[in-house]
């Protein structure tokens, strides 16, 4: 069995809360088309759907990327696709999950892939 999941669509729910919390339009983000997955898909504690906003949340409280680092890659044209291992935050509990999220940013939307 592998541990890369399926990356779907990042629903529009998902995209104002990460807008709202980097401080910019939904807009800016959806234009990317970011699609997610996490594996194992809820929170060992909670059970919630670990999802993009956990993605993005936990990138910056953890300092892996800044706010603004984020935000300059949302406006850029680069197009980028990743499976990796993480220990991604619960943004309903707090718990942190060792998972293998997949994501991806469309490449038909942005342009240049790195």
């Amino acid at each position: 069995m592998s541990d890369e999941a399926a990356a779907e669509p990042v629903s529009g729910e998902v995209l104002a809360s990460v807008a709202e919390f980097l401080g910019i339009d939904a807009a800016r983000v959806g234009r990317k088309s970011p699609s997610f997955a996490a594996n194992p898909a809820a929170c060992a504690n909670c059970g919630k759907k670990l999802d993009f906003y956990d993605f993005v949340t936990t990138a910056a409280e953890s300092g892996e990327h800044s706010k603004e680092f984020m935000i300059r890659f949302l406006d850029s044209n680069l197009s980028m696709g990743r499976t990796l291992p993480v220990a991604l935050t619960c943004s309903a509990c707090n718990d942190k999950n060792q998972v293998t999220v997949s994501y991806y940013y469309s490449p038909g939307v942005c342009g240049q892939q790195i």
